[in-house]
């Protein structure tokens, strides 16, 4: 599917870390879940953002 392409070319880690900080930075609480399953990813990279993401999402759902 993605023969190629850049996409390809960067592999799954940092794909998955990129849209771990997208998810971050989107404001969207309800994506929580799909990062909460991340920050135990093998990729310490991966893990990071994950954990990174999670805590903006937790801001964001306590914010008044």
């Amino acid at each position: 599917m993605f023969r190629g392409s850049p996409i390809k070319r960067i592999g799954r880690d940092r794909l998955v870390r990129n849209v771990a900080y997208a998810i971050g930075n989107s404001g969207e609480a309800r994506l929580a879940p799909s990062v909460a399953a991340l920050t135990e990813d093998a990729d310490p990279a991966v893990a990071d953002a994950a954990r990174w993401a999670a805590g903006r999402l937790k801001d964001v759902r306590s914010a008044p």
